[in-house]
């Protein structure tokens, strides 16, 4: 049901999806704009510190990636350095298959082919460590979830700043309560 004061609020919901929470500063609502952003980054960085970057995988785990993508800006931007950083195509019998698509192992590296315009897997006896493979058990579900939890989080924002209702100004010396 629509209130009676209430509406709809694009440039504000526009300034949501691009920095969580910065919609209400729109409306001059400073101390909640910093409560929504601490909130959604907190929880966006707390999933990135626990289950690495590999929680944001729009390939292995879209499902998860759907609910993360509420927070387009940050989450667009984790997926894009995972996939073209940290991944790249294995070349069997001279194709590229989508079924290749991983990250390197001990003695490979990644490397930019020209000619194909992608990111393949080559062998290099000098390459040293394992890249970073993806966290395992529960450290990435756990990291995936607080992901989600920024982005249905922002989602929240997002409604909430897009079919807004003005608040009235608050009144000097008003500390809050009765007298």
């Amino acid at each position: 049901m629509r209130r009676e004061h209430e509406t709809i609020q694009p440039i504000a919901a526009l300034m949501t999806l691009l920095v969580p929470g910065s919609g209400y500063l729109w409306f001059r609502e400073k101390a909640r704009a910093i409560y929504a952003f601490i909130g959604i980054a907190g929880l966006l960085l707390g999933g990135l510190l626990v289950g690495g970057i590999d929680v944001v995988d729009s390939r292995e785990s879209k499902y998860w990636f759907y609910v993360q993508a509420l927070n387009p800006a940050a989450v667009f931007s984790i997926n894009w350095a995972h996939q073209n950083v940290y991944k790249g195509y294995e070349v069997r019998a001279g194709q590229i298959s989508e079924n290749f698509y991983r990250k390197p192992e001990y003695g490979e590296r990644l490397k930019f082919d020209q000619s194909r315009g992608v990111t393949i897997i080559v062998n290099d006896a000098s390459a040293g460590t394992p890249s970073p493979r993806q966290s395992i058990g529960r450290v990435n579900e756990v990291g995936s979830l607080f992901v989600a939890l920024a982005g249905m989080l922002n989602l929240i924002v997002l409604l909430d700043v897009g079919w807004h209702t003005p608040r009235p100004p608050a009144k000097p010396g008003a500390k809050g309560g009765s007298s």
